[in-house]
């Protein structure tokens, strides 16, 4: 897998930002010193928002309120890791290509990034659609385990694959009908707002 991505550590390495940075011998302690500061920001900013969560501070302002204060600090410290994270990766491209250590805190981020995509995406289909096609989508996760998926229609178990497929689509549709009530699934406002 890293052999397909060398031509990107190496685009990186000779990039304006990696030259920048290996050129001048100051730069990359002081963008590494924001990268701190700016993860130290972050993690502050959540634990604080968590433990409000708990009940442990400021038990006067509601957790959206709090949330609402600290989506600043977040967003920016965000933005300032990433920001600062591509010049220090750039400056050492080559050096972190071979790194385990690296790739396993990419791996990591990726994961990370995922499973908050997936709990977003949850989210959405809770809020718009109900719980029914949200357990249905769980079911419906762990069923192609359960049948062999092919898409050689000469084999043995084809029929029992499409017998599984016709039956996901048809509760699909069930349940989703059945969650809007009659609405349509797509407001007209939701796209222009």
């Amino acid at each position: 897998m890293m052999h397909a991505l060398l031509p990107a550590f190496v685009w990186f390495s000779q990039s304006w930002a990696g030259i920048f940075v290996q050129k001048y011998s100051w730069v990359f302690p002081a963008v590494e010193a924001i990268h701190i500061v700016a993860l130290t920001v972050l993690f502050g900013a959540i634990l604080f928002n968590d433990l409000q969560l708990l009940g442990l501070v400021r038990r006067d302002t509601s957790t959206a309120k709090l949330a609402r204060d600290l989506d600043p600090w977040i967003f920016s410290s965000l933005i300032l890791i990433c920001i600062s994270g591509v010049f220090l990766f750039s400056s050492e491209a080559m050096k972190l290509y071979g790194s385990k250590p690296f790739q396993l805190k990419i791996a990591l981020l990726v994961t990370g990034l995922m499973s908050a995509g997936l709990a977003i995406f949850t989210m959405v289909i809770l809020l718009r659609f109900g719980v029914l096609p949200m357990v249905f989508a769980i079911f419906v996760s762990d069923l192609p385990g359960a049948v062999a998926l092919t898409t050689d229609f000469s084999a043995w178990y084809v029929n029992s694959m499409l017998t599984v497929l016709v039956i996901i689509l048809a509760i699909t549709v069930w349940s989703f009908r059945i969650a809007l009530g009659g609405r349509k699934i797509w407001k007209a406002d939701l796209l222009a707002s």
